[in-house]
């Protein structure tokens, strides 16, 4: 997102059985780790357990850091990264490294890491670069990773996104709003808020209920920020972790009554299961 910090949580928990119109892969959103809801903030700093998000995806462009995303895998051949598309957008695909299995980017991780190229960036048709409306995007992976405890695609949403869930965000952005970042993976909570208030709070000029949804705490002290963008806002169900919603946009990081703002997962759905069952 533009200006945003990141933090989730994870449960070691077994995927149920998909519905029948689930376009996820079997056995997503599930991680061997188990541990409490976190009770810090990346903008003041958290380290999340190690590989408890195993869809994680450290990406880089030109050889440096520049967003967070998503494994996802449909019934389709080949795997996918889900990330926000103003990381993406005006960007060669040749030049992009997914990295896979990682926590630590200053550590070499050799027996977890996966690093894979890409071969096609797709960026949803509908994103605004003014308004950041629908600001979604999938990267093709030019080979598709080996799962195992360390790398595991995430789940889409199967039901709405209800206000006042409990959501999470995972990222390895600023720590403080303008501040420097951290080598090892973040992680948050903060609540899912209605679109009134998400309209209330950030503008019904800036805020479009179509494809945005929004969360934090009137008080601040809970957001995603600078890096954390393309990241994951997540919420558990049914004993498994879903990817409600795309790290996008924000006033500053974890400012008062300026809650994080992230494309829908849920709206997205269809757009992103052409893809992911189709190829």
């Amino acid at each position: 997102m533009t200006t945003y910090c990141l933090i989730a949580f994870l449960v070691a928990a077994v995927s149920a059985a998909p519905s029948t119109w689930d376009i996820n892969a079997p056995g997503c959103g599930s991680n061997v780790v188990s541990y409490k809801y976190p009770d810090h903030y990346i903008v003041g700093g958290q380290e999340a357990a190690k590989h408890a998000y195993p869809w994680m995806v450290a990406m880089y462009y030109r050889g440096s850091f520049r967003c967070g995303g998503s494994l996802v895998q449909g019934s389709g051949s080949r795997s996918y990264v889900l990330t926000a598309a103003h990381c993406t957008v005006n960007t060669n695909a040749n030049q992009w490294e997914m990295r896979l299995g990682r926590h630590d980017l200053s550590a070499t991780e050799t027996s977890t890491r996966q690093h894979i190229g890409v071969d096609q960036v797709i960026n949803n048709p509908s994103y605004s670069s003014s308004t950041y409306n629908w600001d979604i995007a999938l990267l093709r992976l030019a080979s598709n990773p080996t799962v195992n405890d360390y790398v595991r695609p995430g789940c889409f949403p199967i039901g709405d996104i209800s206000p006042g869930e409990n959501s999470f965000v995972s990222g390895w952005g600023a720590l403080t709003e303008g501040g420097s970042s951290p080598d090892k993976l973040q992680v948050v909570n903060k609540p899912i808020l209605t679109h009134q208030t998400c309209r209330d709070q950030l503008g019904s000029n800036s805020y479009y209920d179509s494809n945005m949804l929004c969360a934090g705490f009137d008080a601040g002290g809970a957001d995603a920020c600078q890096g954390d963008s393309g990241g994951p806002l997540m919420a558990i169900r049914g004993g498994r972790v879903e990817i409600v919603g795309v790290v996008s946009w924000g006033y500053g990081c974890a400012r008062p009554e300026r809650p994080g703002v992230y494309s829908n997962s849920v709206k997205s759905k269809n757009w992103v299961s052409g893809y992911i069952n189709g190829n």
